[in-house]
């Protein structure tokens, strides 16, 4: 016999999964603040995490993400032309393309970082 409800608010529209493991002591907090709330976790976290998003984004906006990415990036290029057998500058790129798709990254994202290498 079930004495307590299940808690399902649920969300339309578009989203991600994102997996995250907590501390013991974190996640059995946001149970018990969810049963007695009568909010589900998704909801809690979903929360938190949109007004970190907000306070982030503004702090770090996408371009200056993108600009540092590609500043690592280029950097990686640059040293591996020093290489014995170095990739072609298209082959490097494709990897990137890979490896940041690989990563969860968006596709217009993806985009933007790779436009700005160069050669």
């Amino acid at each position: 016999m079930k004495i307590l409800r299940k808690v399902k608010n649920t969300q339309t529209g578009e989203g991600k999964h994102v997996g995250v493991i907590l501390p013991r002591q974190l996640a059995s907090y946001l149970g018990l603040y969810s049963l007695a709330k009568g909010i589900s976790k998704s909801m809690l976290v979903r929360g938190q995490m949109q007004r970190w998003f907000s306070e982030e984004q503004r702090a770090n906006p996408d371009g200056r993400l993108i600009k540092s990415m590609v500043s690592e990036i280029q950097h990686e290029f640059d040293r591996r032309k020093m290489d014995y057998s170095p990739p072609t500058f298209e082959e490097f790129k494709t990897e990137v393309k890979k490896e940041l798709k690989a990563k969860g990254i968006d596709s217009g994202y993806i985009a933007s970082i790779l436009t700005m290498l160069g050669p």
